[in-house]
């Protein structure tokens, strides 16, 4: 099936791909991401073609709204796991999620810290301290009580966050 489409805003509806076969898309992701009728074979043959023709960045956005469609029709515990594979990998097109995941633990963890008046007057510490627990895994010896166990917390969540954003960039990079 070759598709070469142009819509507008004034089309209204759903575009129903059913079983499609499609080798070859001109359309735009954006110009019908919001009007595609959810149907697994028809995202993953998108995404294909997308890949085919080198637009990298429809076929990303189209596997993106894809798993964000599927997570819905999961069981709750798989749905939960998703999520998790949402945020730690971005599912290998949003390199950016691991990222963030990973600044909001060096962040949080600096407050405990902080809170936990395990670094000293200097204002910036909290955060070093942080950031060498995150990527090092050092400074954790000098810590007592709660931040000990942050400190180990972030330490594995930091080597994990790492590798998932390895992989993350690694997919998103060879394509």
């Amino acid at each position: 099936m070759r598709l070469e489409a142009k819509f507008n805003e004034a089309l209204q509806g759903q575009l129903s791909l059913k079983n499609p076969d499609i080798s070859y898309i001109i359309t735009p992701w954006e110009s019908i991401k919001n009007r595609l009728a959810y149907d697994g074979s028809a995202y993953l043959s998108l995404i294909r073609s997308y890949n085919n023709i080198e637009s990298f960045d429809d076929a990303d956005n189209c596997l993106y709204q894809y798993r964000m469609k599927k997570r819905k029709t999961l069981p709750l515990i798989p749905q939960i796991s998703d999520y998790m594979i949402c945020g730690f990998l971005g599912y290998g097109v949003r390199p950016q999620y691991p990222l963030l995941l990973g600044l909001g633990v060096i962040i949080i963890s600096a407050i405990i810290y902080w809170w936990g008046h395990q670094a000293s007057s200097y204002e910036f510490e909290p955060f070093i301290l942080s950031f060498a627990i995150f990527f090092t895994q050092t400074g954790m010896d000098r810590l007592t009580g709660l931040c000990k166990g942050m400190s180990l917390i972030e330490s594995a969540l930091g080597v994990l966050i790492i590798a998932c954003f390895i992989v993350s960039i690694t997919k998103w990079t060879l394509r």
